[in-house]
């Protein structure tokens, strides 16, 4: 696993690079704007691409292992994006509860 800055020009955008690869050589390398941007990315192409590149030989827990740190990485990305509240998510999803529980 590996994140890294591009060096950019004063009054230009960041860029951010990262890559996972696997004990088996499997990888993939994606590039973002902001961090957050970039690990959300990797988290779902893990999901996508390694995961089932590694299910599909068989490697131990490798796929397991994939999908532990994909799931890990999705936090982290919203933790660093400050447009993340999570208390709008936990709003929606206790009015669903109510709603399902005054629809029984």
């Amino acid at each position: 696993f590996e994140i890294t800055k591009a060096i950019a020009p004063k009054n230009s955008d960041s860029l951010y690079s990262g890559q996972i690869q696997t004990q088996h050589n499997n990888a993939i390398t994606l590039q973002g704007p902001s961090l957050p941007v970039l690990i959300h990315a990797l988290s779902d192409r893990t999901v996508c691409d390694l995961i089932t590149l590694e299910f599909g030989h068989a490697y131990g827990n490798s796929a397991q292992n994939l999908l532990n740190a994909s799931s890990k990485l999705s936090i982290i990305s919203r933790v660093l994006d400050k447009g993340y509240t999570p208390t709008k998510r936990l709003n929606q999803e206790n009015l669903i509860k109510n709603k399902i529980s005054s629809d029984s």
